[in-house]
């Protein structure tokens, strides 16, 4: 009696689900952002056949409702250019720009009437360069950094008032390697971001994934120079894990927190630091710890490496993380990080538990992403909707932020684009 009950409860909650789809009436829906979305140019995956998805042609362009967490579900496109993977938007939204598979960075002015974009120019960087795969602008708009993944470099440009790149003013080239073999020969630059930490200091912090080491660099506005910070130099990840992104916030008593996924760990280092204030208080940092971004029935038995996976009995699933961000709490609840893994397919959801000792990442829900290999995920201005690009399937799907941070599938149904990997939302004007 009871497995009956919970069928029709089921076959109930289904037909509710299926009824919402039908019901959504998008021509009525007054969309108030734009939601650019970047891509690969590759060949689509059978997924993305079965939805008449053909190759991309560049940055494509679609309105977003943020009160609803509602995507327009047919993206036009904005801007030729071949494989724009991340993108930074200028602090008055003016400008877009994004980095391609080659050694070069892209300006585009946005039209947030129309949603059009026209190149502004583009950089490309001094030689040695070989490829960017993340862009950041810093808080006042004049510099932009760019991570070079196969050099292992990070590059600096001055931005100008009409929002192009100007020159190539510093180059920050790690060094080390890690214990990887594939993946570590050298340093591989993964991301970088502009910290303006109140004291009057423009710092960046640059996330190599081959010497497991976040670098904390000065950039001086005046002399355009990049030099190590000689209080709190790095932070070191676990030997091998790989680090990728990062996200951060500032905590109730000044300190900062970085949050890092580490890509060939599968896990998430979070560490705690506090800035000099430019008197006589020295840097201080620490890492709190280390956690796995999968459920404890997969600890210890991952590996991103496809290769390994099939040759061993003790390795069961190829996974690698991609993207994190945090969002403050909300009604008592703590602060939450979010982490996607690639393989395992999912998000993973952790309370962040600064009040207690030790400190913990408390993993409180591990949800699938109904699709492949979500490669960038984006919080929305309201920290209500979790947007995720589901790279392999095609599939772009929202997902609601309950109060206590955990996710809930949105009953809208999926947007279907070539290859999506990275998101940039503007404000819409009429």
């Amino acid at each position: 009696m009871r497995t009956r009950f919970l069928f029709a409860g089921l076959l109930i909650c289904s037909m509710t689900f299926f009824a919402s789809l039908r019901a959504f009436d998008y021509s009525q829906c007054r969309y108030d952002q734009w939601m650019y979305i970047g891509n690969y140019r590759e060949k689509p995956t059978a997924e993305m056949n079965e939805h008449n998805i053909g190759p991309s042609e560049g940055i494509y362009v679609t309105g977003y409702k943020a009160a609803w967490g509602v995507v327009e579900p047919k993206p036009r496109l904005a801007a030729e250019i071949s494989s724009p993977n991340f993108f930074a938007l200028s602090p008055d939204q003016k400008v877009l720009y994004t980095c391609t598979t080659g050694s070069e960075v892209d300006a585009f002015a946005v039209d947030a009437e129309t949603g059009g974009l026209a190149l502004i120019n583009k950089a490309r960087g001094a030689e040695g360069s070989k490829g960017y795969c993340h862009v950041a602008v810093s808080p006042d708009g004049r510099f932009l950094a760019a991570a070079d993944y196969p050099a292992g470099l990070f590059d600096f440009f001055t931005l100008n008032a009409d929002g192009s790149i100007g020159e190539q003013f510093a180059r920050f080239a790690p060094f080390g390697s890690g214990p990887d073999e594939v993946r570590q020969k050298h340093p591989y630059g993964h991301s970088s971001y502009f910290v303006d930490t109140g004291d009057g200091l423009l710092r960046a912090l640059l996330v190599d994934l081959g010497s497991d080491r976040v670098s904390v660099v000065l950039v001086d506005r005046g002399k355009l120079t990049v030099t190590p910070d000689p209080d709190y130099p790095e932070m070191k990840v676990p030997a091998g894990h790989g680090c990728r992104h990062l996200a951060f916030r500032r905590a109730a008593d000044g300190a900062y927190d970085f949050f890092v996924n580490n890509e060939l760990g599968s896990s998430v280092t979070w560490f705690r630091v506090r800035f000099g204030n430019g008197k006589d208080v020295k840097t201080v940092g620490e890492t709190i710890g280390t956690w796995s971004s999968l459920p404890p029935e997969f600890d210890g038995k991952v590996n991103w490496n496809q290769a390994a996976v099939d040759s061993s009995d003790d390795l069961t699933l190829m996974n690698s993380t991609a993207e994190i961000a945090v969002r403050e709490g909300e009604g008592g609840n703590p602060a939450t990080v979010y982490v996607s893994n690639r393989g395992h397919d999912s998000i993973s959801v952790y309370q962040v538990l600064d009040q207690q000792e030790p400190k913990e990442l408390k993993m409180v829900q591990n949800m699938t992403t109904f699709g492949r290999a979500p490669r960038f995920f984006a919080i929305d201005k309201t920290g209500r909707h979790l947007i995720v690009c589901n790279k392999r399937s095609g599939s772009i799907r929202t997902f609601i932020l309950g109060e206590d941070g955990k996710l809930i599938l949105s009953t809208l149904p999926a947007v279907w684009t070539p290859w999506p990997l990275a998101l940039e939302f503007v404000d819409r004007q009429e």
